[in-house]
């Protein structure tokens, strides 16, 4: 989390590292904005992975992105 306190990011800042984090299909873009910014960072090679599931989020109704805390 230290590395991405220096960037500007829409939704990646509300994710709680001790708590749920629950995302909607209408935040989809933004979140996924914020993905590709951490991919180009080399955060982690699991980002890939959560832009596909943002991707098929934000084409399916009634879907969420759940990110649980420790």
């Amino acid at each position: 989390f230290d590395a991405l306190k220096n960037h500007t990011f829409h939704l990646v800042k509300y994710l709680a590292p001790y708590g749920d984090t629950i995302f909607n299909q209408r935040q989809m873009t933004d979140l996924i904005d914020d993905l590709k910014k951490m991919h180009a960072l080399g955060c982690n090679e699991d980002v890939e992975k959560i832009i596909q599931l943002a991707f098929k989020c934000k084409i399916e109704v009634h879907t969420y992105l759940v990110f649980y805390g420790d």
